[in-house]
């Protein structure tokens, strides 16, 4: 029982060797012994190799005789399938043919193909040559006439460009925003979002005023302008001013009461105006993001005093394109493409 155990294992074991060692023999094929047989390799075109792998090329023979020399004997060239099957010619034959009558030119064209200079002096050279007449290039054709054109020249032409400067920049590189009036408007709508109940009823009382005066100020004018325009016309229904002193409320008495002043709300509150801040200010910014297109994602952050409350730190995020910033590194706000506020007591 022990010795038909013993065989069975050794059974499976040589059978498992052998399957390892094919295994390994079809994943390395120089680990096999064996001579190897390889496919002819694919040619094509009418001088493919041309037998110039063959340990002994033949001096001359027909076209088998040179494929015949590395080992291509069993097809002819991929051209010769193109041929009309009675002449056994291709096409590519008779291009052939043709050039070598137009290498020639027939002048002087000997029976074994050689040129005698006896006969040909003067041999034409064997490219037509084809000349026409034209323009002369000048230095004005060499010049762009507008940026938009897509040369290698132009500087808004393409993003990349071959003969100007194309600085790259990288995350963490720091550029700087040049704020412009819209800016500061925005950013004065974000302050005014962050406003203390303090603050807000001060600016109220301030916006208030204004409209007062604001109002008061164009009746003021509108009064005095129609005393300009009084004619004498109008003199006689005017009453004396000793008859207005002594309390006299004639028919043609008039008084005029003060107009209705509106109430000062949130929307007539301008916080611009009481930010330290003007335009052609600067804000320094980081590069977080860099666009595969060539657009880089901005940060920048700015303490802004406030004149009647306390200071903010206003934050931005904004989207410029590459050819945007300056080789100074410098962009302004009005080329930040949908940007993003952010003030902060």
């Amino acid at each position: 029982m022990r010795t038909i155990f013993t065989l069975m294992i050794s059974v499976q074991l040589a059978i498992l060797i052998s399957g390892c060692a094919k295994l390994m023999g079809n994943m390395r094929r120089d680990l096999d012994d064996g001579e190897q047989e390889y496919s002819a390799p694919v040619i094509g075109g009418r001088w493919a190799e041309r037998g110039f792998l063959a340990e002994s090329m033949p001096e001359a023979g027909s076209n088998d005789e040179y494929y015949a020399a590395v080992g291509h004997s069993e097809r002819g060239p991929a051209s010769t399938g193109y041929g009309d099957g009675i002449s056994g010619r291709s096409w590519v034959a008779e291009r052939y043919d043709e050039s070598r009558r137009d290498l020639y030119r027939e002048n002087g064209h000997q029976e074994d193909g050689m040129v005698s200079s006896s006969n040909t002096p003067n041999l034409d050279p064997p490219v037509k040559r084809i000349y026409k007449n034209g323009s002369r290039a000048t230095r004005s054709d060499f010049i762009d006439e507008s940026q938009n054109e897509g040369s290698l020249w132009a500087p808004d032409g393409q993003t990349n460009y071959f003969f100007t400067k194309n600085k790259v920049r990288g995350m963490g590189d720091i550029v700087t925003i040049t704020i412009e009036a819209d800016l500061i408007r925005d950013i004065g709508l974000e302050v005014r979002r962050t406003l203390t109940p303090r603050e807000k009823e001060n600016e109220l009382m301030i916006a208030q005023e204004k409209i007062r005066a604001k109002i008061l100020g164009k009746d003021s004018e509108k009064k005095d302008g129609n005393d300009s325009l009084a004619t004498s016309s109008s003199a006689p229904s005017r009453e004396p001013a000793a008859d207005k002193k002594k309390g006299n409320t004639g028919p043609n008495t008039s008084f005029e009461d003060e107009p209705a002043i509106p109430t000062a709300t949130l929307v007539d509150v301008d916080i611009a105006k009481a930010l330290e801040l003007k335009p052609n200010d600067t804000m320094m910014a980081e590069i977080i993001e860099r666009y595969p297109n060539g657009n880089y994602k901005v940060r920048g952050t700015k303490k802004v005093l406030y004149k009647n409350g306390y200071p903010r730190l206003v934050t931005l995020v904004g989207v410029a394109r590459g050819q945007d910033i300056s080789e100074e590194d410098l962009v302004t706000s009005g080329k930040l493409y949908e940007y993003r506020l952010e003030a902060i007591r």
